[in-house]
């Protein structure tokens, strides 16, 4: 055998280790350079596309979000600027400082941050946040003085450090129809648009311009505005009251972060190259080596094989061999019985499984751990018509959600919309959560779960009948509630023109009669206006439509207004009126100072009216510390005609009062405590009362408010009044 072998040269086997090393390195450098310029050209589409996608996208919501807040806050102005509250502040003093300023308190801090000013008829101050430079410049003053000869809202756009957009509405007199003032709303736009794009998370710049003039720039060292687009903002119904636009740009050009990818990319294919070179070295010396061994072995055999015993060993051999080929066909052919049967079994129980979902008439659908589907009844794909003919097995959940959001896109849905939508449904999914949408006509819950197993089970329940009755519902809560609040804003109307001629009329220095009878006139109409007042309030309540404000107050101006009422209503009273507060109350907190205030006003206004002689007194102290968080106990104490047990259990119910007789001599409504109690349980606290018949009586609320970062030491009491 070894004579029919060539002699091949010794130096052959390396010879093809090399030329097999390097047919490798050159195929592998072609596929990488060929991979490498389809991956730089995809990622250079898809990286364009989707940055022109995703600014479409941002500058739709963001201006969408911004058009819609702006109206909503000159709505709000012009509805301010247009009550009875503001008008009757700029002659009313004590109303002003009871009633306004702590709303207008409340009001500056909202969501957008603006700032409201009032103004008199000659452009000078009266309450509200105090005016900044730009408000008393020259341009301002001119639309000042525009807005007060024509009695029409105007608007100003500031620029500078900080863009703001001042909104100015008049005041009018209703009975005289005369503009009396100037209702300032300062909104600073630099910070509105910032803080919605951090909301946003959006990585991009933005611009606010009106015409040719650019009010604000952000980063404001940005020079090349790459891919910017615009959009107009202004009122949707009063086109010239404002009018500017916001356009969003990226801060860089996106060919440096491919040029990043491709450096990468080189850096990468130079360490496969390198390794695939290694590895055909290594291949080519193995196989080289084996094939000289080989020759060598030819090249030096000379002993012939003996034959002796071969045919009973082969013999032997084949009969195990056959021994064990019968043994493992005999063991296959159990296998596949088995594996028969539990293929039956599995049928049967995914066909009962199948059974038993239909039967309960709702929409199943289960998911794979890879989010791919795997079964969905026909309640489900009745459910999504629009993607009914992808609901096969093995499609991505990803996939149906693109689908549903390019078919509503299609039917002219709003973007914001279908991604508020779709974003629940994939947060549900992802969590394993409950979300109701409305999908046509109809209102659906989709309920997501995953099961131990890591996959996701969806059911949707069709829940219409549920919501339309809580829709009817609330719809019958809400046209009662806007008539009693209506009923209740027509009566202050006239009564606030009542007490406003009558103060008019009473500085005009009538005879004494005359003045008695209009002193009259003018308690009887504060006294009905506060019970209309009550009854709104208790209408708001009841509707679930009180709202609590979340702002940092001073409990001391809180208190030394509660003080100086006090002092106005005792009405010449032998009464020692005193504040105790506890050493260790905070000074500043976190909470709602009006209801605060009203909830106080009542109970020591109840104290004054049921007590001849003797003290009111308010003690405030902490009752329970929790982290940020302050409980902080309020307690009026009179020593007036006090209050029999029976009676107690039903004061802080609607309508009721301690006795037939009280109501006779003292007057009210029995609104004034159940107020009290509903606002205390707004914030977070509740009512009681302590009493002793004819030794007086205690009235006690809690309520949890936030503390302050300045909030420390301890806070005076105001000076006893005797």
């Amino acid at each position: 055998m070894s004579n029919l072998l060539p002699a091949l040269p010794p130096s052959r086997p390396s010879s093809l280790a090399r030329r097999f090393q390097r047919y490798a390195f050159q195929i592998a450098a072609v596929v990488i350079l060929l991979l490498g310029t389809v991956v730089f050209v995809a990622q250079t589409l898809v990286t364009r596309e989707n940055l022109e996608t995703s600014n479409v996208a941002a500058l739709t919501i963001l201006s969408s979000g911004l058009r819609t807040e702006l109206a909503r806050q000159a709505d709000q102005l012009g509805e301010l600027s247009a009550s009875s509250l503001v008008w009757t502040a700029i002659s009313d003093t004590v109303g002003r400082e009871a009633y306004l300023r702590p709303y207008l308190r409340t009001l500056n801090a909202n969501l957008f941050s603006m700032r409201v000013t009032l103004l008199d008829y000659r452009g000078r101050f009266i309450s509200g946040a105090e005016p900044e430079a730009g408000l008393l410049a020259e341009p301002a003053r001119q639309v000042i003085a525009r807005v007060l000869a024509e009695g029409k809202p105007g608007s100003l756009l500031l620029d500078g450090d900080k863009a703001r957009l001042l909104l100015f509405f008049p005041v009018t007199f209703p009975v005289t129809a005369d503009t009396i003032g100037v209702l300032v709303g300062n909104i600073p736009l630099n910070d509105t648009l910032a803080a919605r794009a951090r909301a946003m998370d959006l990585a991009l710049g933005f611009a606010v311009t009106s015409g040719t003039r650019a009010l604000f720039v952000h980063p404001p060292t940005i020079r090349n505005r790459f891919g910017a687009r615009s959009e107009r903002i202004e009122h949707p119904r009063f086109k010239d009251l404002y009018q500017f636009e916001i356009a969003l740009f990226n801060t860089h050009s996106y060919w440096n972060d491919l040029l990043k990818l491709w450096l990468l990319y080189l850096v990468v294919a130079a360490l496969v190259l390198g390794g695939v070179w290694r590895l055909a070295g290594l291949v080519a010396t193995y196989f080289t080596n084996r094939l000289k061994r080989l020759i060598l072995s030819v090249r030096t055999q000379s002993t012939p094989i003996s034959d002796e015993g071969h045919e009973d060993e082969i013999g032997e051999l084949a009969r195990t061999l056959g021994e064990s080929l019968a043994a493992e066909q005999a063991r296959q052919a159990e296998l596949a019985r088995q594996i028969e049967a539990r293929t039956h079994e599995l049928a049967l129980s995914k066909e009962l499984l199948r059974s038993a979902i239909d039967t309960t008439g709702e929409a199943f659908a289960i998911f794979a751990p890879d989010d791919r589907l795997i079964y969905c009844n026909a309640e489900y794909r009745a459910l999504h018509p629009s993607v009914a003919g992808l609901l096969e097995p093995g499609v991505a959940f990803t996939a149906l959600i693109d689908a549903q959001r390019e078919q509503a896109l299609h039917d002219g849905a709003r973007a914001e919309d279908i991604e508020l939508a779709l974003g629940a449904r994939r947060t549900a999914h992802r969590d394993s959560g409950a979300v109701l949408q409305a999908i046509g006509q109809r209102w659906i819950q989709f309920i997501e779960a995953r099961t131990p197993s890591g996959h996701y089970v969806s059911f949707c329940i069709d829940l219409t009948e549920q919501v339309e009755a809580r829709h009817v519902a609330e719809a019958a809560t809400r046209v009662k509630s806007e008539f009693v609040s209506n009923m209740s804003h027509e009566i202050r109307t006239p009564l606030n023109g009542i007490i406003g001629m009558t103060y008019l009329a009473l500085r005009a220095d009538p005879p004494p009669k005359v003045r008695n009878y209009l002193e009259k006139i003018e308690f009887s109409s504060k006294h009905l206006l506060g019970i209309v007042n009550d009854i709104l309030d208790f209408s708001k309540l009841e509707a679930n439509r009180m709202q609590l404000e979340h702002m940092e107050f001073e409990l001391q101006q809180v208190l030394g207004s509660v003080h100086d009422m006090m002092g106005a209503r005792k009405a010449g009273k032998p009464l020692e009126l005193v504040v105790d507060v506890a050493a260790d109350v905070p000074r500043t907190l976190v909470g709602d100072p009006l209801r605060i205030t009203q909830v106080l006003l009542n109970y020591v206004g109840n104290a004054i009216k049921f007590t001849e002689q003797g003290e009111v007194a308010v003690h405030v102290g902490v009752a329970a510390r929790d982290g940020d968080d302050v409980l902080l106990r309020f307690a009026v104490s009179d020593t007036g005609i006090g209050i029999e047990p029976a009676q107690r259990q039903k004061l802080f119910d609607s309508f009721a009062q301690a006795d037939s007789s009280i109501t006779r001599k003292y007057g009210g409504t029995g609104l004034g405590l159940v107020i009290c109690k509903r606002l205390a349980e707004l914030m977070g606290g509740e009512v009681g009362v302590e009493s002793e018949p004819g030794v007086g009586s205690t009235f006690w609320f809690t309520a949890r408010l936030g503390l302050a970062a300045e909030a420390q030491g301890q806070l005076p009491s105001p000076p006893a009044q005797g």
